[in-house]
């Protein structure tokens, strides 16, 4: 079994948290999550195994159909949406922010930031 460290952003851009990935033949079955002072937060296992790629980088299929409907897009994180426990890919075009999942996408509204990086 392999083991993957990512960083989980605030929607604002700031640090979250770190997450531990446990990766066996390419696949993602169980995680912790730990506090930025490196406490353990929780310990979990996903309901599907996810393609360790998800956490890679937005899948290029979502991010081409995203283009295509709402324009250029300007960034990306991994982020959350409304909680924590809405984890996911969060994009930003000129118009929307959007949450990439492993089964797919949603629109979760207007940009937090604007073109300088300051709060609307």
């Amino acid at each position: 079994m392999n083991m993957k460290n990512i960083t989980q952003y605030h929607p604002d851009g700031t640090v979250y948290q770190k997450w531990r990935l446990y990766i066996k033949d390419g696949m993602v079955r169980r995680f912790s999550r730990f506090t930025m002072e490196g406490e353990l937060a929780s310990v979990g296992r996903f309901g599907s195994p996810i393609e360790s790629g998800f956490f890679d980088s937005p899948p290029s299929k979502f991010m081409e159909d995203i283009k295509k409907k709402h324009g250029d897009i300007k960034g990306y994180k991994f982020s959350y949406h409304n909680s924590p426990s809405k984890w996911g890919w969060l994009v930003e075009t000129e118009s929307d922010q959007i949450i990439i999942v492993p089964a797919g996408w949603w629109v979760a509204g207007p940009p937090l930031l604007d073109d300088t990086g300051e709060a609307k």
